[in-house]
């Protein structure tokens, strides 16, 4: 119900399940390389669970950070320079 409340609509019909690296990275469309890389940095936060020597990610906290949009690529800065006269 908090859902309801909050977005206005009931959530898809998704059971809980554990994810690792790859297969999180795969969700999200990127390499388990740059999904580690990303995270180390801060710019995707998304809580995990140590079980042993093994990080797994609970899929629904991945499909939060995908339709919460936090998974929307960061904006350019204002000075970055879209034109191709620096490019060789």
């Amino acid at each position: 119900l908090a859902r309801l409340a909050k977005r206005g609509g009931f959530a898809p019909p998704v059971a809980p399940r554990l994810l690792t690296r790859e297969e999180t990275a795969g969700m999200l469309g990127i390499t388990p390389e740059n999904f580690l890389m990303l995270e180390r940095r801060g710019n995707i936060r998304i809580p995990r669970r140590k079980i042993g020597r093994h990080i797994r990610y609970l899929n629904l906290r991945v499909l939060e950070f995908i339709l919460d949009g936090a998974g929307d690529p960061p904006e350019a800065p204002e000075d970055f320079e879209t034109s191709s006269k620096n490019m060789p």
